[in-house]
């Protein structure tokens, strides 16, 4: 029976490694924007607009295209360590900028700070969500730590820069920037200790990064499903991006908001995220994706189509809170898709790709949207913005169902695996890998899967039937669902130490050997109970 989603999140949080790694990144998201809001305010007054833009451009794109590299890199590093390295650039990024700000040194100086702190903030999006499914022990709670995740990303985005204009009330810039380094700093502390929390990911070692990079790209391009997904994250950054012009415009130029305009409505967009981020939580235990992800995208862009129908302060003002919040369930959604839809060995170069076009989709908004406003007029751009998303959600929902389905395709042989005690405490993505490479065996009464004394290649899980348990010829115990057999001539790498015959119609899933080492690898519990239970039986 499905546990409410308050279960989930009380679960996350009593996960030690992982309230770690998600308060590390919320405290790294609001030092974040403190930090970049308070290097704009230094560049505006002593560069001007162009300063902002080139600053801007620095620190995404430069990271974001390393980000598919980044993540192949971790798969041989150990994703926790990567993350922890991450958070040592960002930090570094940030001290230096403190510093060249209080030298007064030329604000390219400056914007080339930006692309040493992108190396380390873009790559940490993809890698926050590859690391998260090593960690959540059930599909719910990953669900709910995608959405603290989030949530906190959204609070970093209201708070920081909050933080920011405050302290530039009453202490200098440089000062500033330095407490924002000295936030980041606590956040990278927060991840120390844990490099062992998740082993490097296993695989063929013999396959080149250029290799899995391409294997990647093609997953994204060539398959079908999978394009889908990418088409419809590609449009709601579009989406987004655009927000940011059009809130600017609507605010100056249609509601005579004032100066502070565009302000407030970028802070009603992050408090509709802050809404979302709680709303996902909600997701937690929920099996199919899918429609969550359809519906926020299409709601989405009919509330950006609204707001170029009606643009009045009260109806801009709700359609902003209400997209924010749609964005973020649209963004939890589609990445715990993207966790538990993609194999393995291509998740870092696929979560990676999937970073650089969400990041490229910002940047192609402004483009797109000042060609829109050139061609239609700014109203009119405004709701074929909004109507584009519907189309793009619309074209993409056959396919995405398509992939929602694979990372459930799973879930029976994943439930008889988290019956068994030794697989109980591998967290979620471990897991559901295992799950995948099992082979279904349907044993008829009398046949024997096991016999003393050979050489063992494959342990083996009981679905259904009725097992025994045979030593010198004699009765020994007796095996049912969920019971682990086969595992200790893998542990020991010594001879079968007794014979398993069905003694009726039963049904197992054979394991073999190399995908139950990997499996263990990812828990110390799991492999802890597997020593118990072999030691038992020896």
């Amino acid at each position: 029976m499905n546990q409410p989603p308050q279960s989930a999140v009380r679960r996350v949080f009593a996960h030690s490694t992982l309230r770690r790694v998600i308060l590390s990144w919320g405290s790294s998201k609001t030092a974040f924007w403190g930090w970049a809001i308070t290097i704009n305010a230094v560049l505006f007054l002593h560069g001007g607009a162009w300063a902002v833009g080139a600053f801007l451009a620095a620190r995404i794109m430069p990271g974001a295209l390393a980000a598919p590299l980044v993540a192949v890199l971790f798969d041989r590093l150990g994703l926790m360590r990567g993350l922890t390295l991450l958070g040592w650039v960002r930090t570094t990024a940030m001290a230096v900028s403190a510093a060249l700000v209080g030298l007064d040194a030329p604000l390219t100086w400056l914007i080339a700070v930006g692309v040493l702190e992108s190396f380390g903030s873009q790559p940490q999006e993809s890698e926050q969500i590859r690391v998260l499914p090593w960690l959540a022990r059930s599909p719910d709670e990953l669900t709910a730590a995608n959405g603290i995740t989030e949530l906190l990303r959204m609070a970093g985005i209201l708070v920081g820069p909050a933080i920011g204009s405050l302290l530039l009330l009453w202490i200098d810039a440089s000062l500033v920037l330095a407490v924002f380094a000295a936030a980041n700093l606590a956040s990278a502390l927060l991840l120390l200790g844990l490099g062992d929390a998740v082993a490097p990911v296993p695989g063929d070692r013999t396959r080149t990064v250029c290799r899995s990079l391409a294997d990647g790209g093609s997953m994204v391009l060539g398959d079908r499903d999978c394009r889908g997904l990418a088409l419809l994250t590609c449009g709601a950054s579009i989406g987004a991006g655009s927000l940011q012009v059009f809130g600017a415009g609507l605010a100056l130029d249609h509601l005579a908001l004032g100066p502070s305009g565009p302000l407030m409505l970028s802070a009603a967009f992050g408090l509709g995220g802050l809404l979302g981020g709680i709303a996902t939580i909600m997701l937690a235990g929920r099996r199919d994706l899918a429609f969550p992800t359809l519906a926020a995208a299409v709601a989405m862009g009919a509330l950006i189509a609204l707001m170029g129908l009606i643009p009045t302060t009260v109806a801009v003002a709700t359609c902003m809170v209400l997209a924010g919040a749609c964005l973020v369930v649209l963004l939890v959604a589609a990445a715990t898709l993207l966790q538990r839809g993609v194999p393995q060995r291509l998740q870092a170069a696929v979560i990676g790709l999937s970073t650089l076009v969400s990041r490229t989709g910002l940047g192609v908004a402004g483009i797109v949207t000042s060609a829109l406003v050139t061609w239609l007029g700014f109203l009119p751009a405004i709701v074929a913005v909004g109507l584009s998303l519907i189309v793009i959600a619309l074209l993409a929902a056959p396919r995405l169902r398509q992939f929602a389905a694979r990372g459930t395709a799973c879930h029976a042989e994943a439930e008889i695996l988290r019956a068994c005690p030794v697989f109980r405490a591998l967290p979620v993505g471990p897991l559901e890998r295992l799950a995948a490479s099992l082979e279904r065996v349907a044993l008829d009464a009398g046949t024997t899967p096991v016999r003393a004394g050979d050489r063992g290649d494959d342990a083996y899980v009981v679905e259904t039937g009725n097992l025994a348990v045979l030593a010198d010829g004699a009765e020994i115990g007796a095996l049912g669902r969920g019971d682990l057999f086969g595992e200790v001539a893998l542990l020991e790498n010594r001879p079968r130490s007794a014979t398993i015959t069905a003694r009726a119609p039963s049904v197992v899933y054979r394991l073999r050997r190399e995908a139950f080492v990997t499996a263990l690898a990812a828990s110390t519990e799991s492999q802890h109970r597997a020593r118990e239970l072999a030691r038992d039986r020896s």
